[in-house]
């Protein structure tokens, strides 16, 4: 049975598409999550949208209905503002299981169309596309002025904002000797409360308004700097490793950084700040902008909110490696229709030139989730990975870790990795109370160790009984979560992507989702959870402690979930994307 898509609703108004659908996939007796993309292309660049899925109906045979909607500004669907009024073309796609359906079959009737104040000329072609061309608007006067106007208003507002920071930043560098931020406390004590998600008092208000107006102005000043330095001629190669993520070189910046270190005619940058815009002080914007101005490459390992004040000129190059591996929770405008979704105006990822990925696979949700078109996305593969076929780094990891820890030796080791809840790094949490290590240590016989490694943005304090602490352990200032996968016998986990990794060592896995449908509804994931996950599942405390006793972790899973996340198993990544850097130096 072939797939099959039914346009029942497509209206353009004010230049923004509703598109409703019904369609039909072979089940084979089997629950099915159909995903299905709606692709925009115009020549020079192509862009993929998640559609959301309202409703999943199984018929009498092996058929499977569903309904899906979506919703989008086309003026700002692809990411090169000089082409937006170019001609483009509509299709589908249907991802369901390993299958993957191309331009899937449309039938619509064209006369249900709702075009009001519409901008674009629609016609049906092909039985599985449609075309879009825009239509020339006469910009009347008035638009014209009031244009003017704002564009005014913007530049007094940023002067005055920056005379006003002049004061602000004379008290910052007074400070800085010293390691002192103005009001940080007060920053702390704001978070922690909206963390717990307790009410914010009216001081809490208003410090909350103050920072986001100096965030204005910061983001001000990066560009003002920016734009001066980058007139300065470049004197020599230069790569640039920004960071938001940890004041070390780690991860795949550490694998490049080494890579690259072998040229000596490049010259290397380093900006690893852990401050976000607002606290960022004058020496922070300053080195900052620097290092963005004298580099012909600047690499980035995450979200980087900085990076996006500023658009790099000609023939600058942002390339991100990002920290994670294949493609597992929704994210970015993946997430367009869901709670916390980004302006699809938004620049946030659209500036990268290119992405380095894991695989072939993943390639269509990366392009996806950071608004790029697909030739951006590079399977070059994980540069951090490499280390997993290197005997003599596990060994050295191994030997080092025991050293360490002692104490250990005769232990089996499980790796406590969950990822984090909350909205982002400021109000990120993980409820420890969810998880509670002495009774597993208690009750599993002390057969494993118990080593705790929380996600970077959390900030949790976890206490330990004095009793355990010699096998509980907590991992959390642990500067590489890899090595730890070197020790490990078993990982216990959520939704992180560490199992990326973890799968490339072939090691068992357990899922302790106690909010699996909650996390579901909020952040979805690219791919099934419930069958695709390399191991299993479980809800409760005594379901986890269960399943470690009768040794059931369904580790057949794992292999081939690691030959579907990586194309590249080779210690060759680094050199990959090494490559790629010299190429646009």
């Amino acid at each position: 049975m072939e797939p099959r898509i039914d346009v029942i609703q497509l209206c353009i108004h004010d230049k923004r598409l509703f598109i409703a659908i019904e369609g039909e996939i072979a089940c084979n007796h089997r629950p099915l999550k159909p995903k299905v993309l709606l692709w925009f292309d115009n020549g020079q660049e192509d862009r993929n949208f998640l559609m959301r899925i309202t409703e999943i109906r199984y018929g009498p045979g092996e058929s499977c209905g569903f309904k899906g909607e979506f919703c989008c500004e086309l003026e700002h669907v692809f990411s090169k503002r000089c082409i937006k009024s170019f001609p483009f073309n509509m299709h589908f796609d249907i991802v369901y299981d390993d299958n993957y359906y191309r331009k899937i079959r449309v039938t619509c009737d064209p006369s249900t169309f709702g075009l009001q104040a519409n901008s674009y000329n629609i016609e049906f072609v092909n039985q599985n596309s449609f075309n879009f061309y825009a239509l020339k608007a006469k910009e009347s006067v008035l638009h014209k002025s009031w244009v003017k106007i704002k564009n005014i208003v913007c530049n007094i507002m940023i002067v005055c904002g920056l005379t006003v920071m002049i004061p602000w930043g004379i008290l910052e560098l007074l400070l800085i000797p010293f390691g002192l931020i103005p009001l940080e406390n007060k920053r702390q004590a704001m978070y922690e409360r909206m963390r717990k998600s307790k009410a914010l008092s009216l001081t809490d208000k208003g410090f909350y308004l103050f920072n986001r107006v100096l965030r204005r102005l910061k983001k001000s000043l990066i560009r003002a700097g920016y734009y001066g330095l980058s007139v300065l001629p470049k004197k020599s190669k230069s790569v640039s490793f920004i960071s938001q993520r940890s004041k070390r070189i780690e991860g795949n910046f550490k694998f490049v950084y080494e890579g690259l270190s072998n040229h000596s005619d490049i010259k290397l940058r380093t900006f690893l700040n852990t401050r976000t815009i607002e606290r960022m002080t004058y020496k922070d914007i300053f080195c900052f902008v620097k290092a963005c101005a004298y580099s012909q490459v600047v690499l980035v390992d995450e979200y980087m909110p900085a990076m996006y004040a500023i658009r790099l000129k000609e023939p600058t190059k942002l390339i991100q490696l990002w920290h994670a591996c294949g493609a597992f929770k929704t994210f970015g405008f993946s997430r367009i229709g869901l709670p916390g979704e980004p302006p699809q105006s938004s620049p946030v990822h659209r500036t990268y030139d290119y992405v380095t990925v894991s695989s072939e696979n993943v390639r269509v949700w990366y392009a996806q989730g950071f608004g790029l078109p697909m030739e951006a996305i590079i399977p070059t593969g994980v540069p951090r990975t490499d280390i997993f076929i290197n005997s003599e780094y596990a060994y050295k990891v191994r030997t080092d870790f025991y050293e360490a820890y002692p104490k250990l030796k005769n232990k089996k080791i499980l790796l406590f990795a969950p990822t984090f809840r909350g909205t982002g790094k400021e109000t990120a949490f993980y409820p420890m109370e969810r998880f509670q290590p002495e009774r597993i240590y208690k009750e599993t016989g002390g057969e494993y160790a118990i080593l705790i490694k929380q996600h970077p943005f959390v900030q949790n304090s976890i206490t330990i009984n004095e009793k355990y602490s010699d096998y509980i352990l907590n991992m959390s200032n642990f500067p590489e979560i890899n090595d730890l996968l070197f020790i490990s016998d078993l990982i216990v986990t959520d939704y992180s992507s560490l199992i990326f990794e973890a799968s490339l060592l072939n090691l068992p896995m357990l899922f302790y989702v106690y909010d699996l449908e909650e996390y579901t509804s909020e952040r979805d994931f690219y791919f099934d959870f419930d069958s695709s996950v390399p191991g299993k599942k479980v809800f409760t405390q005594e379901e986890l402690i269960t399943a470690i006793n009768e040794s059931d972790f369904q580790h057949e899973k794992v292999d081939q979930f690691a030959k579907r996340y990586f194309d590249h198993i080779d210690g060759q990544s680094t050199k990959r994307v090494v490559d790629l850097i010299l190429e646009n130096l």
